[in-house]
């Protein structure tokens, strides 16, 4: 589900949109387009560019022709990613392009930070979701600390975004993408920290905890298994 949360600059939560063509229209009234396309194209996770941009060709071709792009890609990144924290952190400040960005979520989820006034518009885009944010707007984007999207790239200048840091540390006030998730997104994010203050607190199990012996040196309460959220499949699981 895709979703708003509008803030104001101290990070309070002044809205929450969820229905579809509100988000349209509120992004509208700032400057941003916001589509939703069908998915419905059959796409493992493996499927390489060519095979994306051959599977949405006529949503392509009908973006490239209206705005004249120069160039597209798809790029992707799952939680397993060894650049991961790097890669997220090169564009989780605010900052600004010369150029509009544009793309298009074919899987996953990540969230656009959009400040052009007093407000910030927390976007958190999904599968079948594209997005267009006017040039020189301030922003940011969070994929999260454990990220996992697909996207289509659109590029209307050859050396495509460039990031203008505007120095802000207003993104340290606002949630982060993991934040928004669980508060906003999944109703039953105080059912997974009941739970994991439960499971900190179990012992190991074993006959021979069972009889006063010492816990193993290796016992780490922290370790044991916790509910995550999986936002793109719109699930919860429990990890080992």
């Amino acid at each position: 589900m895709s979703l708003i949360v509008v803030f104001d600059e101290s990070g309070k939560a002044l809205e929450v949109i969820k229905d579809y063509n509100s988000i349209k229209e509120r992004l509208a009234s700032i400057g941003v387009r916001f589509e939703r396309w069908e998915t419905d194209r059959e796409l493992p996770w493996s499927a390489t560019q060519e095979e994306v941009l051959q599977a949405y060709k006529e949503e392509v071709e009908r973006i490239v022709k209206e705005f004249d792009f120069k160039s597209i890609d798809v790029v992707s990144l799952t939680p397993d990613h060894p650049k991961r924290e790097e890669l997220r952190n090169m564009f989780l400040s605010e900052h600004t392009h010369s150029d509009f960005e544009v793309r298009f979520f074919v899987d996953g989820s990540g969230t656009f930070y959009l400040h052009p006034d007093d407000k910030v518009y927390v976007v958190l885009c999904e599968k079948g979701d594209f997005i267009s944010v006017p040039a020189n707007t301030k922003h940011w984007f969070d994929m999260g600390t454990r990220p996992f999207f697909k996207a289509i790239r659109f590029f209307s200048i050859p050396e495509g975004w460039v990031a203008q840091f505007t120095g802000s540390d207003i993104s340290k006030r606002i949630p982060s993408h993991d934040e928004i998730v669980e508060q906003y997104l999944f109703p039953l994010w105080p059912l997974k920290k009941a739970l994991q203050r439960a499971l900190h607190q179990r012992p190991p199990q074993g006959p021979q905890y069972q009889q006063g012996g010492a816990l193993p040196p290796s016992y780490n309460p922290r370790a044991l298994p916790c509910l995550y959220p999986c936002p793109y499949r719109h699930t919860w699981s429990l990890r080992l």
